[in-house]
Formats: C-alpha cells, sequence, structure tokens
C-alpha cells in the first residue's frame, strides 16, 4: 500500500475546506488482517569462499556466489487461512535471522531479500524467519489481508573442509544437504575374491560413500558438492602415497574396504548384527623421499561409524515361522542348519535367512505374505498379513487379516480380524473386523462389518470421507476430522458410534442414515463466506422400518440442516443458516433455535420438555421475514410471530393434545435389577381423546428383558440376564400407544418409545489420566484430567471437608475436563477422589512430605545424642513420640535445618520412639534405645 505523504494529506484537508457547500462524507478505508499459515520451507546450505582471494574472489562475488536470493527462494510459497482458501500470490512482509551471525540480510532495488554470507571463511547455522503477507476477496466484497510465518535452517559451510557422506551428492540439487553414511543390511551382497581365506572366501554386506568438498554454486552461495579423489589406506610399511588425494581407512572386526577413485565401498564381511566398520579420512602433507615429494598421512577430516542392523534386503515372497526342519538351503549362510519353530524366515536366491525382530525390505514387485513370526518394519510392493506380529509396514496394498501389525503406511489398506497400530496417509481404509487402536489418515476410510457378530474399532479419522457402518456389526470411531472440502460423514443403523467431529472450515456433510444413538455437534462446521465452507447435516433412510432415532449433544453452529426422514434431538443451542427437509421430527429446546437465512422444510418441530409447551413460550427465533407461522409444523402448539428490528421471535399461541411423551428415551438397566417408565400427555395440561389409555409393549427377549404394563401410564422393565455373545438380546424397546375405549389404537397420535440395554456392569463414561495413589506436597497442587467419554460433564468430587484436599481450580477442552486440587492437610493423611458419585475411588491422595530427612531409623545409648538433618523450604518442627526423648534445635545451613535429639536417663534399651515433622499423623523416622 502507498503512503500518503505530509503534503497530499494537507492538500486534501485544504480542498476539504474548500468544497464545504456541497454534502460529502469522507472516510478512511480499512482492510481486516488475520493470521494464517505459512507453507513450510526446506532448510538450505550454503558455502563459503574459503581459499579465493583477490580477482579470483572478487570474480566470485561479482557472480554474486556469496548470495541466497531469499525472495526467489521461497517463491511459490503459500499462506493459508483457517478456512483453507490458499494464497499463492503472496509477497514477503519481512525476514528476520537469528542464531549464528553468518549471514545478513538485505533488501535490493527490485524489493529482493538478499542473505550476504558475511565471512569467507565463517561456518554455523541462522534461523530465518520470513512473515509472508497477501490478500483475498474469496469471503465477499471485503479484502482480507492475511499475514503467516515460516522459519528454515541456514548451514553455512566450509568449502575447505570435506564431508564423509553417502554416496551420490554430486546429483542433489543446489542448496541440499549430504546425507550420512548408509548403516549396512545383515545379508550379503557379494562374495569378494580379495577376502580369500585358506578355506573360502569370505561373503561381505556393503554399501558406498564418498568424500565431497562443498562449493557455491555457479550465481548463488548454495551449495553444490564435488565428489573428491580418494586413495585407500596402506596398513603396513612406510605408508607412503603418491598423490594427494585424501586417504581412507577402516576399522573393526571383519571389516571391509575397497576405494576405487572417488568412491568408497566399505562393509563388514562374515557379518553378524552388531557388527561395526569406522571410516577414516584423512588429509595428507608432502614429504620428501629420495629426493621426490610424496604424500603421507596429515590429519583426520572426516569419520563415520555404522552398523550391521538386523535388517534384510532381497527378492522375496514370503515371512513365515521355521518349520523345524532342515534342507539343502543354507541358513543365514550357514549349511545343515534346522529352521527354528521359534523363529521367522526369508528365502533369497542364497538360501533362508532368520529374520526374527529384524527389519525386511523385499525387492521383488509381486506380493509377499506373512503367515506369521514377529518381524519387524516390512517394506514391499504389496503385503498380506494373514497372522504373526510385523512392525510399521510401507506399501502400495497392505491387506492385514490377522495378527498385529505397527503403522500401516499405504495406498489402500484393509483391516480385517487383526490389530493395527495406525494406518497413515492412505487413499482407501476399509475396516471389516478387527481394530486400529491409533489414528487413521486417508482419503476414504470405511468401518463396515460385515456381520453382526463382527465389531470394529479405530481411533481418530482424519480423512475427506468417513463411513461408520452399524447397520450389522458394532462399527467405532474416536473422532472425525474433515481434511479436504466436501468431506462427508456417514453414521449408519444402530451400532455406530462416532466421537469429536471437527470438519476445520471444510465444507461437507454429517449424514444420519438410519442412525440410532448420539453424535457430538459437528465443531467448525459454519459457513465463513467462502465457498468452501459450510456443512449440511441430514437424515436419510434406507430402511423405512429403522429409521434414524439421534441426538446431537453439545451446542450447534452449521450451514444447514437438512432432515429428511426419522427424529434429530438437538440438546443444545442450534444456529443455522438454512432449515430444509422433508417429513422428519426436528426436536429442540425451547428457544433454543436460531435461524438466519432461509426456512423450507416439512420438518415437524417438537420441543423436548412437554413442560415448556404452554402459550407465550418462544419455540425459535429467525432473521427477519424468512420464516412464517407455517414454516413448520407444531407438535402439539400453534405458533405466532413476533417481528423485530432485525429478529423475528415464534411464539407459542395455543396448545392441543399430540401425543405421548416417554421419560427417557434410551435406558441402560443393570442386570438383576429394574426400573420403572412413564409415559405421559404431549404437551402437558392437554388431555387425551375421551376414553383413551395409554397401552405398552415390550417388544425383545423376555427370557432376558421382561416388563409389566402397571395401568396407570408406567411400566417397570427388569433386567434379567446378559449374553456377552450376542448383544442383540440384551436389547429391547418399549413403546407407549394410544387406545380408545375400544382397545383401538390411535395412530394419529404417533407412539413413544424408549430403546433399552441390559448391561452387566455399571458403564463408566469417562477415563482419567490418573488412577492408584497420588502423593501430592504438602501446600502443593495436582491436576487430574477426566475426559467424557459420552459428552456429558463429568461430576468430580474430593472427599471430606476439604480440610485435607480441595478442589481449586477447574475448565475444559473439548472432552477433556481438568480438575486442580491442593494438598491442605497434614502429612500422611489421605483422602480419595470420586468422579460421577461412584461408590470406588478412581484415584486416592496423600499428602506428602515437603521435607526430606537423612534419617529413617537410629540406635541411641542412654544420655546420647544424635544429630538429625532435615531440608526443607522453611524451618521444619521436629517432635519425639515419647518424653523420654528429648529435641532441640542445633543449628542451619541454607535449606538444611538440624536437630539434636538425646535419649534421657528414663530412656531404657529397647525403647522405641517415633519423630514427627510439622505434625505429620506418621512418624519420619523412629529411635531405638540400646
Amino acid at each position: 500500500m502507498r503512503k500518503a505523504t505530509g503534503k497530499v494529506v494537507s492538500l486534501v484537508l485544504a480542498l476539504a475546506l474548500v468544497v464545504t457547500s456541497f454534502s460529502s462524507t469522507f472516510a478512511f478505508a480499512a482492510t481486516k488482517t488475520e493470521s494464517g499459515e505459512a507453507s513450510s520451507i526446506d532448510d538450505v546450505y550454503l558455502v563459503n569462499l574459503n581459499g579465493l582471494e583477490g580477482e579470483n574472489l572478487a570474480a566470485a562475488k561479482a557472480a554474486n556466489r556469496d548470495k541466497f536470493n531469499i525472495t526467489d527462494y521461497v517463491a511459490g510459497e503459500t499462506l493459508e487461512t483457517y478456512d483453507h482458501i490458499v494464497l499463492d500470490d503472496i509477497d514477503i512482509y519481512s525476514v528476520s535471522v537469528s542464531g549464528d551471525n553468518i549471514i545478513r540480510v538485505t533488501k535490493n532495488d527490485d524489493d529482493e531479500y538478499i542473505a550476504t554470507v558475511r565471512d569467507t571463511k565463517g561456518t554455523g547455522k541462522a534461523t530465518v524467519n520470513v512473515l509472508f503477507t497477501g490478500t483475498t476477496t474469496l469471503r465477499g466484497d471485503e479484502e482480507i489481508t492475511v499475514r503467516g510465518s515460516s522459519k528454515f535452517t541456514v548451514t553455512l559451510l566450509d568449502a575447505k573442509t570435506p564431508i564423509l557422506g553417502d554416496a551420490g551428492a554430486e546429483s542433489k540439487a543446489a542448496g541440499e544437504g549430504v546425507d550420512s553414511v548408509s548403516a549396512l543390511q545383515k545379508n550379503p551382497q557379494y562374495v569378494d575374491s580379495a577376502y580369500e581365506t585358506v578355506v573360502e572366501e569370505k561373503v561381505v554386506t556393503t554399501a558406498e560413500a564418498q568424500v565431497y568438498l562443498p562449493v557455491a554454486d555457479t550465481n548463488s552461495a548454495m551449495a553444490k558438492y564435488v565428489a573428491q579423489d580418494l586413495q585407500q589406506a596402506v596398513t603396513s610399511g612406510d605408508k607412503i602415497y603418491e598423490t594427494d588425494a585424501y586417504i581412507v581407512s577402516a576399522s573393526g572386526t571383519n571389516n571391509y574396504l575397497k576405494v576405487s577413485g572417488d568412491t568408497i565401498t566399505y562393509g563388514v564381511a562374515n557379518p553378524a548384527v552388531g557388527n561395526s566398520v569406522r571410516l577414516s579420512v584423512y588429509s595428507t602433507k608432502e614429504t620428501t623421499v629420495e629426493e621426490k615429494t610424496k604424500y603421507t598421512n596429515n590429519k583426520t577430516v572426516g569419520q563415520a561409524t555404522v552398523k550391521v542392523e538386523n535388517r534384510v534386503v532381497g527378492d522375496f515372497t514370503e515371512v513365515a515361522v521355521g518349520d523345524g526342519e532342515k534342507d539343502s538351503d543354507k541358513v543365514n549362510m550357514k549349511e545343515n542348519v534346522v529352521r527354528s519353530k521359534s523363529k521367522t524366515y526369508v528365502k533369497l536366491a542364497d538360501g533362508w535367512w532368520d529374520v526374527t525382530g529384524g527389519d525386511v525390505e523385499s525387492t521383488n514387485a509381486g506380493l509377499v505374505t506373512v503367515s506369521g513370526g514377529k518381524i519387524g518394519a516390512l517394506t514391499a510392493a504389496s503385503v498380506t498379513v494373514e497372522d504373526g506380529t510385523v512392525g510399521d509396514i510401507e506399501a502400495a496394498t497392505a491387506n492385514i487379516y490377522g495378527g498385529t501389525t505397527g503403522d500401516v503406511d499405504a495406498d489402500d489398506v484393509t483391516v480385517d480380524g487383526a490389530t493395527v497400530a495406525s494406518v497413515s496417509d492412505a487413499t482407501n481404509v476399509t475396516v471389516n473386523s478387527g481394530k486400529v487402536t491409533g489414528a487413521v489418515s486417508g482419503t476414504t476410510v470405511t468401518l463396515d462389518p460385515t456381520s453382526d457378530e463382527d465389531e470394529v474399532s479405530v481411533g481418530a479419522v482424519t480423512a475427506k470421507t468417513l463411513t461408520v457402518n452399524g447397520m450389522l456389526g458394532k462399527a467405532s470411531a474416536a473422532g472425525f476430522t474433515a481434511n479436504a472440502a466436501e468431506a462427508a460423514l456417514s453414521v449408519k443403523g444402530e451400532n455406530a458410534t462416532i466421537g469429536a467431529i471437527d470438519f476445520d472450515y471444510y465444507s461437507g456433510t454429517v449424514n444420519l442414515v438410519d442412525f440410532v444413538g448420539t453424535v457430538p455437534a459437528p465443531a467448525k462446521a459454519t459457513y465463513t463466506g467462502y465457498s468452501e465452507t459450510g456443512v449440511n447435516l441430514k437424515s436419510e433412510t434406507e430402511d423405512s422400518d429403522n429409521e434414524t432415532k439421534a441426538t446431537v449433544s453439545g451446542n450447534l453452529a452449521i450451514y444447514t440442516i437438512e432432515l429428511n426422514a426419522g427424529s434429530v434431538t438437538f440438546a443444545g443451542n442450534v444456529k443455522v443458516n438454512n432449515v430444509y427437509g422433508g417429513e422428519a421430527d426436528m426436536i429442540i429446546n425451547a428457544g433454543a433455535l436460531n435461524i438466519t437465512e432461509s426456512v423450507a422444510t416439512s420438518n415437524t418441530l417438537k420441543i423436548a420438555d412437554a413442560a415448556d409447551v404452554a402459550a407465550g413460550t418462544v419455540v425459535y427465533t429467525a432473521a427477519s421475514d424468512i420464516a412464517d407461522e407455517n414454516s413448520f409444523i407444531g407438535y402439539g402448539y400453534t405458533v405466532k410471530k413476533v417481528s423485530g428490528s432485525s429478529t423475528d421471535a415464534f411464539v407459542i399461541d395455543s396448545i392441543s393434545f399430540a401425543g405421548l411423551t416417554m421419560n427417557k428415551t434410551e435406558a441402560e438397566i443393570l442386570l438383576g435389577t429394574s426400573e420403572t417408565f412413564t409415559a405421559s400427555v404431549y404437551p402437558n395440561g392437554t388431555t387425551m381423546p375421551e376414553g383413551a389409555y395409554i397401552k405398552f409393549f415390550l417388544d425383545g427377549d423376555e427370557n432376558y428383558i421382561s416388563g409389566v404394563d402397571n395401568g396407570n401410564g408406567t411400566a417397570t422393565i427388569e433386567a434379567k440376564k446378559y449374553d456377552s455373545d450376542f448383544d442383540v438380546l440384551n436389547k429391547a424397546t418399549l413403546t407407549a400407544q394410544v387406545y380408545d375405549q375400544y382397545d383401538i389404537q390411535l395412530e394419529e397420535y404417533g407412539e413413544a418409545t424408549c430403546a433399552i440395554t441390559v448391561i452387566e456392569k455399571p458403564k463408566t463414561t469417562y477415563v482419567s489420566d490418573t488412577t492408584g495413589n497420588v502423593n501430592v506436597v504438602a501446600g502443593g497442587t495436582y491436576q487430574f484430567k477426566i475426559t467424557s467419554t459420552d459428552g456429558s460433564v463429568p461430576q468430580f468430587a474430593v472427599a471430606g471437608d476439604g480440610s485435607i484436599f480441595k478442589l481449586v481450580a477447574q475448565s475444559n477442552e473439548g472432552n477433556d475436563y481438568f480438575f486442580k486440587v491442593q494438598a491442605v492437610g497434614t502429612v500422611g493423611q489421605v483422602c480419595g477422589v470420586y468422579v460421577n458419585k461412584e461408590a470406588t475411588p478412581v484415584a486416592t491422595l496423600t499428602v506428602a512430605a515437603d521435607y526430606a530427612c537423612d534419617t529413617t531409623a537410629v540406635n541411641v545409648a542412654v544420655g546420647a545424642t544424635y544429630q538429625v538433618k532435615i531440608t526443607a523450604n522453611s524451618m521444619p518442627t521436629l517432635a519425639a513420640g515419647n518424653s523420654i526423648y528429648s529435641v532441640a534445635f542445633a543449628s542451619q545451613s541454607g535449606n538444611d535445618y538440624f536437630f539434636k535429639i538425646t535419649a534421657t536417663q528414663n530412656a531404657k534399651a529397647g525403647d522405641v520412639v517415633g519423630f514427627y515433622i510439622n505434625g505429620a499423623p506418621s512418624a519420619a523416622f523412629v529411635a531405638t534405645t540400646v
């Protein structure tokens, strides 16, 4: 933005004075500024110009080989707003540098930020922090300025200092670093006749390295690398060399070294896991031998130690447990070896290799099958795990049909009957049975039990699409976070469960399909003004006999609600732009619904609490003139509109009997107990038709759940049995209907239902990060984290009257609730911590000493004195449990306090006395009279 000068402002003011006869308004334009997230920037390696002098140095600087164009380097970086507007036309707002003083950043005439290497011999590391700025109007007409920063590390290398690293660095792009020397696999690559012994040649596992000198690129200080000529160290004699090439040596048991030109081939002969080879690189210095210039070792300029890892690389297609047999094939290059049934093997061209607990990598382009055993990481083109224990898997396709694995990093992943630690960066993930204990990230994730006996559970899912299909078996996900626009979360059936939902301001849909249960209110689901934001919450049906009966917990702010089937109860406040839908029930708390843009629906709008259905109650509010008295079908009431300046309120005008309501819509009954349910008229204060009455029905297995219609609008349900194998037997539905005096159902009044489940033991709806006993220093604090698993607020209580421990602070982040307690009692006192009024404490707290004593037990002769040291932040007190011992303060040194205890003449051999610090109920130490 161009700044107005003082003269220009003065001119504007002067003109304003001249035209006072005109009706004008002058305003200063303002733009909104917000923070965004800048893309990450790769670290960069620069090289100094050490070794260049005079004209050569001047020429290098003239070619900008001491400079690094930051503006060019970060070109292509982006800024992203919180709602994922990506700004790729961005500018650098400012640049700052911290760390070693190796570069100076200035701005040239072209507004480019240029880093100049300060010293031709300087080295070190600096952090460059780039603040970007850009603008967008994609949320509307208002221009928004976005700023965000990204850091990267600049490493300045010395042009005269060689680098020992992995082979191939000469082909790296300017500015990249040299990779470290590679570790060694345990299976050999070839046989080298240079290692011939009396009996046989030795097999060798090898890798390659090179020695480089960094050099500034042709037109910048960015590093390129030149591989140096090398020569192999002479191991005997006078160690004189013909050239000044760098000298390379190797040490370690069975070390292998071959130097050719600029390449080091290093390794271990007859390798075993843990064997190591140490490479050393030396510069040379001139010496004279028989009046000729020769070279000898000067100093060490590079070293690296690598080990033989428990890692096998080769062409194999199966990982299997040994069969207890031996055949003509070698095992680990040895003949006549039995393949143990307790070990795991792969077969390569040179025989079998024991890979128990080790990493394996297949070079075969086909499928690798793991039929059992235990291995570490597995890398292959395609993987099928049938059984066994496998570490992390990297493949294009991974089918996990059994066993246990670590993280699976594959494009297509199927889990069926296995346990997987996590799934990373997949395109398609399907889980038919089994579980993923950790996070799942991908594009499309489907949890789809194939029978009512299958059960699927996964951790938090980050994806574009997640389907949790509980139509047959149980399917649950710990949470869902959208990672792309047009995201979709589908929750199906009565056996589906979903944790926290976060759309992260991406557009998308939450689709409840014949779903029965509770979902948390989606977070970050609003429309920001950007076209790719805003979420639609829908209900649909695939089976009209099992329509959605869902509850959305928590406060909801969302773009659209579109209910087309069943009923959805909104437990908290609802702010929504648009409401659409067909014949479905929308159940809200009175006054909790606010609509801001449009209403076009055939929904029946019910008020959750029948007691709130009364004349004058506000049902919902809407922006002016977007709704009228007929926008919803009122359940048991009619409304009238009360218009405001910007908001209309819809208030109950009249009420009439509409049907029944149950005191609970779902209930869990503990095995061996019973519960009574009440059906009543809706709304309160209305009456059923003359002669009508309430009749109950129980749909379930009476051997497990039985009921009695008490004839007075109540029914008592008893949980008689529990089946741990077939959960369907533990479920029933209690239904209340209206019948007339002729025992004919009055269907126009619908029915009230309650889903009942027998539970074997009390259900815990929280997870505590703390269990067992916790010692808290007197006066100190301790914080509990209680995570709600059902969205309800946990009830936290400390036993007692607050004289031992008291609650001093509490807060929450989502479903995580934090409770801080302070130890206010005396040392040794104990109390319990209780959650949700459970009878058993989740943890116990003990007031611990805020001091340290150097004595736990001591023998003291009659008349003798013993000195005790107590370390504390303030002067402690020390008291004897019996007057036969006296206590006297002796001295202080810093936080160390010294007391003398004396066994008086009244003490006799065998007397044991406890000593108490700061009035604690238990003794800190005891003294025995001798």
